[in-house]
C-alpha cells in the first residue's frame, strides 16, 4: 500500500493535501470506498431491478473491473464504516441488487423477506463459502 506522500505525488498535489482534506489515510480510503459504492450503484442501476441474474452479473462485473476498489469497500480495517455517509451510500448503491434479491426470494419461497435478508442470502451465494479460494 502506498503512503500519503506517494498518493499526493501521484495525484499531483502538495504532500499536506491528503491530511488537510481527509484527516488520515483511513479517511482517504473511506472516500475511495464511497466512490466505489457510487460506481457499483451505476453498474446495478443499468439493469432491470427485478432481474436477479442481471443484477448479479453487474455486481460481479464491477468486482472484476475494479478489483482493488472492490476489496477496499469491504475492509473494516481500512475503511471508516462509522462515517455517516457510509451506510447511506452503500445502501443506496446496493438497493437495486437488494430489490432483485427480494423479488427472487418472494417467488422462490412464497413469503416476503426483508431486503436485508434477501440481500444477505443472494450475496452469500454469489460470494460462495470460500472453500474454492486458495
Amino acid at each position: 500500500m502506498i503512503g500519503s506522500f506517494e498518493a499526493a505525488r501521484l495525484a499531483g498535489v502538495s504532500p499536506g493535501a491528503p491530511a488537510h482534506h481527509f484527516g488520515t489515510a483511513k479517511g482517504l480510503l473511506t472516500e475511495v470506498a464511497l466512490l466505489g459504492y457510487a460506481e457499483l450503484g451505476r453498474y446495478l442501476a443499468g439493469n432491470d431491478k427485478a432481474d436477479l441474474a442481471a443484477q448479479s452479473s453487474a455486481y460481479v462485473r464491477f468486482a472484476l473491473d475494479h478489483p482493488g476498489q472492490f476489496r477496499l469497500m469491504f475492509r473494516n480495517d481500512l475503511v471508516n464504516r462509522e462515517d455517516p455517509r457510509y451506510r447511506s451510500v452503500s445502501s443506496q448503491a446496493l438497493q437495486p441488487f437488494a430489490a432483485a434479491a427480494s423479488a427472487f426470494q418472494l417467488g422462490a419461497t412464497n413469503r416476503e423477506l426483508s431486503e436485508p435478508e434477501s440481500l444477505l442470502a443472494v450475496w452469500s451465494a454469489i460470494h460462495g463459502d470460500g472453500a474454492s479460494r486458495a
